[in-house]
């Protein structure tokens, strides 16, 4: 079995039901509110993984979990004692190194001794006295574990800078130098990173300690660094009474993510502007995993790998010179023709089928977009705006060419009507449909009772047509606007002939649902929030 750690983005709900239904795993249980953990029989692609899925900031594989019983760091230096360790590691080394080990145990031997507590002022202790210079011992404890835990993934060897950092999931706070998680635990983190630099030094590494503010990296900050490729991010994650030790294998990939969103030829707020992440995550949880992750190369990241050549340009200079532009994609294709981007095949169960999915309320396409890229071989897209339709042309050949999608994947995009689908699209012919419809107005409604009686009224015709498009079995992953302000904020259309489906387990605690099994996404401040419903079609 090989375990992961799927870091959650900013609904963890919705998160978690993206995963469940793409995978559909027999093993998994929710760490803390923000690290879900899922167990695979085959070794996944994480990398191709982590690029489709929209709710999920990082993926780290499961090392082993850090024991509280002994600290092995007491156990490294029993070791020391015996020249257990001495001997293994100078049996492998050559006389240079030999040298520089037996020295480095001599200096940390009497560093240890001599040893004085940093300038640091950490409070007061559980007696109510100030603590000054003195080390806790738990935090000292804890960290002798988790580098005993650590120090077993470190290289023995490596070619140029090694960059590492921690990341702390389930913590509650963190103060010089110091972090603590959501257990009471603290960590003496700039001991912990010391005595691996130290280590490292021993094995002569040059590193780099890539340390933020908050308890962990940014999947910005790993990326930026390089430190998949360049070194390694442990995951520290603490929850169920138990800590665990991860390394990060991918993290989400803003860069493309903006690629998709802002370079795209047609972009218009009137016509919907739902995010990449959220139409991913919504197309996963209606396609619950029925498609092929297809192989695409990505054009942020052939620009990127083209630093290691001559001709090496950043993104900012190719936009610039106007490589990526909306009338030009010669410079793209030449570019990506000279990198070897193709990704691995996908190792987690799927089961190929023909797809046909329907974005009855399309806007610019966005969710039709993300539904190729996801490995849809038919989408269909229906406006009532005929703006909206050429837009949603545009972005789907843009899309089509520039991320050089089989032909096999076809499209069809038509103006009408939401509440008369049955009069131009086949019925019984659609597997899935997933669409955010007409929300409303953008700008603050006078009458905001009216609105929603207005919506529901257009809700209610729309799913009606639904009904009759749909394969029996059939799912449809919808907005539902919830209208803050109102007297009751959430819609009720009528839904004859579906049920609401629940994408939360009922014996999975810790994230949240509404009373009718619906995800609620937002974010504070909005006037309008989004309730992600699920309706199934009767058999």
């Amino acid at each position: 079995m090989f375990s992961y750690f799927f870091i959650l983005g900013n609904n963890p709900a919705l998160s978690v039901a993206e995963i469940l239904n793409k995978f559909q795993p027999k093993k998994y249980s929710l760490i803390n509110k923000e690290v879900f953990r899922v167990e695979f029989e085959k070794k996944i692609d994480e990398q191709k993984v982590i690029k489709k899925l929209g709710g999920t900031v990082k993926l780290a594989m499961i090392k082993e979990p850090v024991s509280a019983e002994a600290t092995p760091r007491q156990a490294i230096s029993n070791e020391i004692t015996n020249n257990k360790l001495q001997i293994t590691r100078l049996a492998k080394a050559t006389p240079r190194r030999a040298n520089k080990l037996q020295n480095s145990k001599v200096q940390t031997s009497i560093k240890e001794k001599n040893h004085k507590p940093q300038n640091f002022s950490f409070g007061k202790d559980s007696k109510g006295q100030a603590m000054g210079n003195k080390i806790p011992a738990e935090p000292r404890k804890n960290s002798e574990e988790l580098l005993g835990a650590v120090e077993k993934y470190l290289p023995e060897k490596f070619e140029g800078k090694y960059k590492f950092g921690f990341s702390f999931y389930g913590e509650s706070s963190s103060r010089g130098g110091y972090s603590k998680n959501s257990h009471g635990e603290e960590f003496n983190l700039k001991k912990l990173a010391m005595d691996i630099k130290r280590e490292l030094k021993a094995r002569e590494i040059s590193c780099r300690w890539i340390t933020s503010k908050g308890n962990n990296l940014s999947s910005v900050v790993v990326a930026k660094n390089k430190m998949i490729d360049r070194g390694q991010e442990f995951i520290v994650v603490t929850g169920q009474g138990k800590k665990y030790l991860g390394i990060t294998k991918a993290v989400q990939d803003f860069e493309e993510l903006s690629f998709r969103d802002y370079n795209r030829p047609a972009r218009d707020s009137q016509s919907g502007m739902i995010p990449p992440k959220l139409a991913q995550m919504m197309l996963n949880i209606g396609l619950q995993g029925r498609v092929t992750i297809p192989d695409y190369p990505s054009y942020d990241k052939a620009i990127i790998s083209a630093k290691s050549s001559k001709n090496f340009i950043t993104l900012a200079e190719a936009r610039a010179s106007k490589i990526i532009s909306q009338g030009d994609s010669a410079g793209v294709k030449n570019l990506s023709q000279n990198s070897d981007l193709s990704l691995q095949k996908d190792n987690t169960k799927q089961s190929p089928t023909d797809q046909v999915l329907l974005d009855p309320f399309c806007g610019s396409g966005t969710i039709l977009m993300e539904a190729m890229l996801l490995g849809v071989q038919d989408v269909i897209g229906v406006d009532v705006s005929e703006k909206a339709v050429k837009n949603t042309r545009k972005n789907l050949e843009w899309v089509q060419e520039r991320f050089n999608l089989s032909k096999k994947n076809s499209f069809e995009v038509r103006v009408g009507n939401a509440v008369k689908l049955a009069g131009i699209i086949k019925e019984g012919s659609v597997d899935v449909i997933v669409t955010e419809p007409y929300l409303g107005p953008q700008k603050k409604a006078g009458n905001i009772e009216k609105v929603k009686k207005d919506l529901e009224v257009l809700y209610t015709g729309a799913i009606r047509e639904f009904r009759k498009i749909l394969k029996p079995g059939g799912r449809v992953v919808m907005v539902w606007p919830v209208l803050r302000g109102a007297k009751n904020s959430f819609m009720n259309p009528k839904i004859e002939g579906f049920k609401i489906v629940s994408q939360i387990p009922g014996d999975l605690k810790g994230v949240e649902s509404t009373d009718r099994g619906t995800i609620v996404y937002g974010r504070r401040g909005q006037r309008v929030w989004r309730e992600i419903t699920t309706l199934e079609k009767a058999s």
